[in-house]
């Protein structure tokens, strides 16, 4: 067996396997890089925030910044995903789809258009309709023994 991952080792594999959309991850490996993301971020966006409030920093310029921040994520993260997907035995096309309407959202999130009631609703809609999919995708255990996306990571012999 896979000796259990450490938070560190899952962040670490996080940004190395960044570009990888192939092979499987484990809920463990999902689960802790993305803690150790939020220890990172939610900091950083409480930093934005009293800068906006503490400085007069420009709100639009810290939501760009925001806006460039969750794209650097956004490749990695759905990488992470499809693998998870992987896991489970599902296509990692799903992920990928999501993450280009969240890619098209952040963009436009820069944008006036962004305080269209309309569009904050549907973008709303759409985030939390895929966002509860994943979450739910990320919490099923893998399939055990391999799949047709590779070896059960869960279940690999090291040595």
């Amino acid at each position: 067996m896979i000796p259990k991952m450490t938070m560190g080792e899952a962040f670490k594999r996080f940004w190395i396997n960044g570009l990888v959309f192939t092979g499987r991850s484990r809920r463990r490996e999902y689960w802790l890089s993305m803690l150790a993301n939020l220890f990172i971020l939610i900091p950083l966006f409480i930093l934005m925030g009293f800068l906006i409030s503490g400085f007069g920093v420009s709100e639009r310029l810290m939501d760009g910044i925001a806006s460039i921040i969750g794209l650097i994520f956004l490749v990695p993260g759905t990488a992470m995903m499809v693998r998870r997907f992987h896991d489970v035995n599902l296509t990692g096309k799903i992920p990928v789809i999501f993450a280009i309407l969240y890619g098209i959202y952040l963009i436009l999130d820069a944008t006036p258009l962004s305080n269209n009631m309309s569009f904050i609703i549907t973008t709303g809609l759409i985030n939390f309709v895929t966002g509860l999919f994943e979450f739910i995708v990320t919490c099923i255990d893998g399939t055990a023994g391999p799949n047709k996306y590779g070896e059960d990571p869960k279940r690999m012999i090291v040595g």
